[in-house]
């Protein structure tokens, strides 16, 4: 028998359980809204420019929640919402040029929803009966965590080696929980929040490499030309390192290349812009940055940065330094020293 999954789909779409779904779900949303998520899109997702049928398929899926909630009779009391990691969401826009023209929102993280998320897993963990299953947030921090490592509030210390994502910040605790009671402690402690940095640091480049597979270059082999380097470093100590990059890499040295390989660390987190008395340069420093960003952003159009490197006002951000001011000096982000075995 010939295999036509096009009228498979139809059977499926006609079938008595469908229409009996569709009755069911009309009469649930009478009174109520209801929000349909959609998520874990990213599972095993392959950022290769030469491949398009993932993207297509995404793209299918958000056409047809478009459609959903534009054409059927219950799409305004259905709401689809479809969760897509940022670097998914670039790839998809390459294969669907309405993509900006939909309904989307960037969600973002601060320390205190992190440190709520986190109290929120331990309340999950315990017995609903044990005193900890009511406890503010900062009180199950204070009996679960040392208050702090190496110098810094604990909480910070772990945010800053996650560069603020959820998934990774969970499994930083969480690897330093089973640490932790392999070793007898009650609480998490210092040296097992550090006997696992290593790994988190790893990990979390490992994932921004990932993440960053479209820019042309392997940004875990790039970072690797920083390793054991010593912090702060300036610019011509960089120049030097990228210098080598491209020597082993059979790549001819350019102030473009140069540039790219500096933006792709940049824009990926890794590097830090110090400035004299050693703060981080942002644009808070900047009375007229939005001008900055304006010029940056006129340069980047006409062909003056990498475009596939264009991640809203981050590349602009250091487009608009380079500009202004020479960079006196570099950091790198706590969250990749231990696997660069970056020392200050």
């Amino acid at each position: 028998m010939e295999w036509n999954p096009e009228g498979r789909l139809a059977q499926i779409f006609q079938s008595k359980h469908v229409l009996d779904l569709e009755r069911l779900l009309e009469t649930a949303t009478a009174s109520k809204q209801i929000y349909l998520l959609v998520d874990n899109l990213d599972r095993n997702w392959q950022i290769d420019p030469a491949d398009t049928v993932c993207a297509r398929l995404i793209v299918g899926l958000i056409a047809a929640a478009s459609h959903h909630y534009t054409h059927c009779p219950i799409g305004k009391t259905i709401r689809p919402v479809v969760f897509l990691r940022d670097d998914v969401r670039r790839s998809v826009e390459h294969a669907d040029l309405d993509m900006g023209k939909r309904d989307w929102m960037s969600l973002t993280w601060d320390a205190e929803s992190l440190e709520n998320l986190v109290a929120e897993r331990i309340r999950v963990s315990v017995d609903p009966g044990e005193l900890g299953a009511t406890k503010a947030s900062p009180q199950l921090w204070a009996e679960c965590f040392a208050p702090e490592v190496k110098g810094t509030p604990t909480p910070r210390f772990i945010s800053q080696r996650t560069l603020m994502v959820p998934r990774q910040m969970i499994w930083y605790c969480t690897a330093a929980l089973d640490v932790a009671r392999m070793r007898g402690h009650a609480r998490i402690e210092p040296e097992d929040l550090v006997a696992v940095e290593k790994e988190q640091s790893q990990r979390v480049l490992k994932n921004v490499a990932q993440e960053f597979q479209f820019s042309g270059h392997d940004l875990s082999v790039v970072a690797l030309w920083i390793e054991g380097a010593k912090t702060p470093f300036t610019h011509r100590d960089l120049s030097r390192r990228l210098r080598q990059w491209a020597s082993e890499a059979d790549q001819r040295y350019t102030a473009d290349l140069e540039f790219d390989l500096e933006a792709l660390l940049y824009v990926a987190g890794l590097l830090v812009i110090r400035a004299a008395d050693d703060r981080a340069i942002s644009e808070a420093d900047e009375p007229d940055y939005e001008d900055a960003i304006r010029s940056a952003e006129r340069a980047w159009k006409s062909g003056g940065g990498p475009r596939s490197l264009y991640r809203g006002k981050r590349l602009l951000h250091f487009m608009a330094t380079l500009q202004r001011r020479p960079i006196l000096r570099f950091d790198i982000h706590p969250a990749f020293r231990a696997a660069l075995e970056i020392s200050s």
